[in-house]
C-alpha cells in the first residue's frame, strides 16, 4: 500500500494513456479503526478553492525517541505561491490526538481507493497515509480532488501550528560537530567510508576509503574550506537531520547500508541510517551531506 502511485495504480500491462485514469480499490482495507495507536501520520490535500483560510495542508507526525517528530507545509494561495513550513521534535505525544482527529472526519470511510489520473501538470488532490500498531492503516489518494474537508484541513493545520511551538526535545548543536563518518555497505560486498575531520578555525579534510566488487580499494584525501562545512552545518538544520536519528526506518531492503555518525565536542556521537523516515516536504540532508562527501570531496 505505500508503493509509488503510479506504479500501484497500473493494471497488468496497460499503458498509461495521457489524460486517462487508473483506479485500484482495496476491498480489505477497513472503514472503520478501532486502534488508537497511531505510530505515521502523513496527510496532504489541495483545494481548488479557498476553504475558509487555507488552499493546501500537508502534516506528517511520528513518534521520536521519548517525543514525536511533527511537520506541516501550508498555504493561503489558491496557486501555493507561498508555502509556510514549520517543523519541531517534541516532549508531547500527539498520535492519540491525531487517531481521534482522523475517527472524528471519518477518514478511513474511503479507505483502500487510490485514483491517478495521468497527463496533469502537478498534483491537484492529496494522499493519505496513517499506520497503527494494531496493523490497520489508512491509504487514500487522488490527484484531482480533495482527500479530506476544508473543514478538516483548516483543523489540520491550526493543530500542527500547535503543536510546533511546544517544548521541545534538546537536540545536539551542529556548531558543536567535531567529525562526521559517512559509511556505506554494499551487497556485492564493496563499501565507501567517507571520514570529515573538522578543524578549530572551521576548516576540514575528508579522508575517503572505497572497495568495489573488483576487490580494488580507492584512498583519497582532500582539504574541505569552511564555507563547505558550514554549508553542512547548515543542511543539517534545515532537513532536520539530526531528528531523523529518532525517527522509525523504512521496512524495505535497499541495495546497501548507509549511516552518517556525527562526533561532538563533548565526546558523544549520533548514528543517522539512510533508511529512516524523512518527511515530505523537507530537504533530503542525509543525501546532501552523503553527496559532499563521496562526489564532491
Amino acid at each position: 500500500m505505500f508503493n509509488n502511485i503510479e506504479d500501484r495504480n497500473k493494471r497488468g500491462d496497460e499503458e498509461a494513456v495521457c489524460g486517462g485514469t487508473t483506479e485500484s480499490f482495496d476491498p480489505s482495507a477497513k472503514r472503520e479503526i478501532v486502534s488508537d495507536d497511531v505510530t505515521y501520520f502523513a496527510v496532504e490535500s489541495r483545494y481548488s478553492s479557498d476553504p475558509d483560510d487555507i488552499a493546501f495542508i500537508s502534516a506528517f507526525a511520528a513518534p521520536a525517541g521519548n517525543g514525536c517528530f511533527v511537520h506541516s507545509a501550508t498555504s493561503d494561495g489558491l496557486w501555493l505561491e507561498e508555502i509556510k513550513t514549520g517543523f519541531a521534535l517534541i516532549k508531547d505525544d500527539v498520535m492519540k490526538e491525531l487517531a481521534s482527529f482522523a475517527r472524528r472526519h471519518s477518514l478511513a470511510a474511503e479507505n483502500g481507493r487510490h485514483t491517478f489520473t495521468h497527463g496533469l501538470p502537478e498534483n491537484f488532490g492529496g494522499s493519505i497515509d496513517i499506520r497503527y500498531a494494531s496493523g490497520e492503516y489508512i491509504s487514500i489518494s487522488d490527484n484531482t480532488a480533495p482527500v479530506i474537508t476544508g473543514e478538516a484541513g483548516a483543523e489540520l493545520a491550526a493543530l500542527f501550528a500547535d503543536y510546533c511551538g511546544r517544548e521541545q526535545v534538546e537536540l545536539p548543536d551542529p556548531e558543536d560537530i567535531r567529525s562526521v563518518v559517512f559509511y556505506e555497505r554494499r551487497k556485492d560486498g564493496g563499501y565507501t567510508e567517507a571520514r570529515l575531520e573538522l578543524s578549530a578555525d572551521g576548516t576540514g579534510k575528508n579522508i575517503k576509503d572505497s572497495k568495489y566488487e573488483s576487490g580494488s580499494v580507492y584512498h583519497s584525501e582532500k582539504e574541505v574550506d569552511a564555507a563547505t562545512v558550514s554549508s553542512i552545518k547548515k543542511i543539517i538544520k534545515e532537513s532536520a537531520l539530526f531528528a531523523r536519528a529518532l525517527l522509525p526506518v523504512k521496512k524495505y531492503a535497499g541495495l546497501s547500508e548507509k549511516t552518517l555518525t556525527f562526533g561532538f565536542s563533548d565526546g558523544s556521537v549520533l548514528t543517522v541510517p539512510s533508511d529512516s523516515i524523512n518527511p515530505g516536504g523537507l530537504p533530503d540532508g542525509f543525501f546532501e551531506i552523503e553527496l559532499e562527501m563521496t562526489v564532491k570531496h
